[in-house]
């Protein structure tokens, strides 16, 4: 269950919709990451991590998430669940230099547990990008 919790992890900030059609290049990382993580907090996570695939730096956590899209979101559900779901998140912290940007993220699981996860951006021809 660990792996399946650390998958989660990986899409939460590998960071998951098509940014082209969501204001395309003008999205910013804060835009980007709530709305990433508002589809997580909706239980969403087929739409979750279609968006983590649209918006993110290829690599091959997002080619694999692409390829095995409806299990990867059985298994994300299945490890939210555990946790009684999002209740709630808020970005608390943002470092933009305007070539890569770091923003931390408060996320409180309905258990009433609370975890601190990162999320990294990157400008790609003129375009933000989830680094990972």
């Amino acid at each position: 269950m660990k792996k399946v919790f650390s998958l989660v992890l990986i899409a939460m900030t590998v960071s998951l919709a098509l940014v082209s059609c969501g204001g395309g290049g003008s999205a910013t990382p804060v835009d980007m990451e709530t709305k990433l993580q508002t589809y997580f907090q909706k239980g969403d996570f087929k739409k979750a991590i279609n968006y983590t695939v649209e918006i993110s730096v290829p690599n091959e956590n997002t080619e694999m998430m692409k390829s095995m899209g409806d299990m990867f979101a059985e298994k994300m559900k299945q490890a939210m669940d555990e946790k009684g779901g999002m209740k709630d998140f808020k970005v608390t912290e943002v470092s933009n230099d305007g070539a890569t940007a770091e923003l931390k993220i408060d996320v409180t699981f309905g258990d009433g547990t609370t975890e601190e996860q990162t999320a990294k951006y990157t400008m790609v021809d003129g375009k933000w990008k989830k680094a990972e």
